[in-house]
């Protein structure tokens, strides 16, 4: 569901979206990995008023993303990263920082971290004849 200024709201995400924007605060820097492309990815905590979500910012972007800054993504996706959603930004997406404050945002329910759901992947199947 997007909300009057056509922002998706986190709890509306699902796997394998693109295109998406949204508008988050910036909760928390949780680390710093490489990808197995040998590429530097920054993970943050990010939310809305629905709940939480990881996001995973190729490192030369991250300087928009401080601890309390309220950031537009424009043109991002969610991807599932060892069973679980992220929200991805890449370098086709649009990244405005709008705001910022020098109080920890508290107006996320943290118990709604979307992250923290495992997805696993449902292959089809048939069962033979005579099976029961």
């Amino acid at each position: 569901a997007a909300d009057t200024h056509g922002f998706v709201q986190l709890a509306s995400l699902k796997p394998e979206m693109h295109g998406i924007s949204v508008k988050v605060t910036v909760y928390d820097r949780e680390a710093v990995v490489t990808s197995s492309e040998g590429t530097q990815v920054a993970v943050f905590t990010v939310g809305d008023e629905t709940g939480l979500i990881y996001l995973r910012v190729l490192s030369s972007l991250p300087k928009d993303f401080q601890v309390g800054k309220t950031v537009i993504l424009s043109n991002c996706s969610t991807q599932i990263y060892q069973s679980h959603m992220f929200l991805s930004v890449d370098r086709w997406t649009k990244v405005v920082a709008i705001a910022s404050c020098d109080e920890r945002p508290s107006d996320s329910p943290r118990n709604r971290h979307f992250s923290l759901t495992a997805f696993v992947a449902t292959i089809p199947f048939q069962l033979s004849p005579g099976a029961s």
